[in-house]
């Protein structure tokens, strides 16, 4: 497939997705407040791992077919590697706008 036939089946696919209004999934619980001036990052991980954050030893994901398990420990740590190399190797700023694509498993 072509940049060219490839840009025309996102755009395809984007239009047909941006028309369809008839899937929204609303929470049934409050929506929750964010503090001004708060990292969203910040904010979600904030009883990941700090000292008295509860969920560092929890299994955050399980592996349904290989039984693999990652704690929120694993994945605020992963996180970190990440935006390290972001920062590090690629000159990804706070100012940077990307976009990430990773495959659907617990790694």
């Amino acid at each position: 497939r072509t940049d060219l036939q490839s840009t025309k089946f996102l755009f395809r696919e984007k239009s047909k997705l941006s028309t369809c209004n008839l899937n929204i999934v609303s929470s049934p619980y409050p929506e929750i407040e964010i503090p001004p001036n708060a990292a969203v990052t910040e904010f979600v991980t904030s009883n990941w791992i700090k000292p008295n954050g509860f969920l560092q030893n929890k299994t955050a994901i399980i592996d349904g077919y290989t039984g693999d398990t990652r704690t929120f420990g694993d994945f605020y740590h992963d996180m970190g590697k990440i935006t390290e190399s972001l920062t590090n190797e690629l000159d990804v700023t706070d100012k940077s706008t990307i976009v990430l694509f990773s495959p659907n498993h617990v790694e």
